[in-house]
């Protein structure tokens, strides 16, 4: 049972059902619709929250477009010129020009709302790592009465979609092959019949492939929904990544030829050569590891993530004590330290160099040479405030981590 004021955490088998269904059967192949599978779908995006987000005018274009009768509007139609401290901007959201365009049937866009909004962050954290590409959020707040956004249209990007409020009538057509690859809007009456029609109401969760066109309209009141966008990654990338990583700081590859119409000969003989090495190269290639390798990076995608640095550093500071144990943060290299003058030391923390008290010496000895320490072995070094105060001060500048920390 939940506490009071917890939210649900919307999983992966919320929107798309079991994990394992979905890739083998619908991914990149097949719509999928699934009726209330969100419960509170109003805990990702409420519109109290849109109405927080436009009264704020701190969202821009291009993070805030307006549509009407599928075209988009001139962005001029709803900004003003704004000053900002000493700073002037000439695109601020005019919330008074916005609601007088939405009352006149424009449909409303809020692009990429996973940079600004924390739960749609967590939201695209969650499918990125679950699919291994990137993925980013879109609200359409769309009024009522039958009103179209847009045309029916094809996008370059896989697309979950998410009823958060009111209701909406859905066309799809059948998937089309090959893939786009940019978007672009369609003519319904070449299109043939749909092969779905459907009305989506709040927590339903519509999946459509890379290359499916949909149109939608709202029906009787003011409707709000997400297109939570994926980009998958083809084959072919892959495989660039994994030859670069190969070739990559290989002097047999440094080779720079002439690229000049005189000169095909030559390039073409080393580029035969490098070829060869290439294929050798490959050939004794770790393919499980390449493979995890980019897995790793796939998790690792822009609007995904959280650095959750200024908590758990005044949390890490505010907790230290003699018995806590700290760790060097990964990818860290070990610190190192020289001499100076007046009793001082100058300690070098990967490019930036720190002025230390001499008497932090056997102390640093040991954080040089150690990975993981507890703060009581170095008050056995300086004594228990002056390790405090050096654990604190290499946790502030990210040196260390609590050993619990995930970073």
């Amino acid at each position: 049972m939940r506490e009071a004021g917890e939210m649900d955490v919307v999983t992966f088998e919320d929107l798309a059902g079991d994990e394992a269904e979905f890739l083998d059967s619908y991914r990149d192949a097949r719509p999928l619709l699934r009726l209330g599978a969100i419960s509170s779908p109003e805990e990702l995006v409420s519109l109290r929250d849109i109405d927080d987000l436009l009264n704020s005018e701190a969202i821009r274009p291009p993070y805030f477009r307006m549509a009407k009768g599928g075209d988009q509007i001139r962005d001029g139609v709803f900004t003003r010129l704004a000053r900002v401290q000493l700073a002037h901007m000439d695109d601020v959201v005019d919330p008074a020009k916005v609601l007088q365009a939405f009352r006149g049937g424009a449909t409303i866009t809020w692009n990429s709302m996973n940079h600004f909004n924390a739960r749609l962050r967590d939201l695209t954290t969650m499918i990125s790592r679950t699919l291994g590409c990137r993925s980013d959020v879109v609200s359409f707040l769309t009024p009522g009465g039958g009103v179209q956004g847009f045309a029916p249209h094809l996008d370059s990007t896989e697309v979950f979609v998410i009823r958060i409020s009111g209701t909406k009538s859905w066309k799809v057509w059948d998937t089309l092959r090959p893939r786009p690859t940019a978007g672009y809007a369609l003519d319904a009456s070449t299109l043939g019949p749909p092969s779905m029609e459907f009305v989506m109401s709040p927590g339903d969760v519509l999946y459509l492939p890379w290359g499916t066109p949909p149109v939608a309209a709202s029906v009787d009141q003011l409707s709000l929904h997400l297109s939570v966008t994926t980009k998958p990654r083809s084959l072919g990338e892959l495989l660039g990544d994994v030859v670069r990583d190969a070739v990559e700081g290989d002097p047999a590859f440094a080779a720079q030829p002439t690229l000049n119409t005189s000169r095909i000969e030559e390039v073409t003989t080393v580029l035969a050569s490098a070829l060869q090495k290439l294929v050798l190269k490959l050939d004794g290639l770790q393919v499980e590891e390449a493979a995890r390798s980019l897995v790793k990076e796939a998790a690792q995608q822009l609007g995904s993530g959280r650095i959750g640095f200024f908590e758990a550093v005044a949390n890490a500071e505010a907790d230290l004590s003699e018995v806590s144990v700290l760790r060097r943060r990964e990818g860290e290299d070990p610190l190192s330290y020289a001499a100076a003058e007046e009793g001082r030391v100058q300690v070098v923390i990967g490019a930036r160099t720190y002025a230390m008290s001499a008497g932090a010496v056997p102390a640093l000895a040991i954080l040089r040479e150690r990975h993981v320490v507890r703060v009581d072995e170095l008050a056995s070094e300086i004594g228990t405030d002056a390790a405090i105060t050096l654990g604190r001060t290499l946790l502030r500048i990210g040196h260390l981590v609590p050993e619990h920390s995930s970073r």
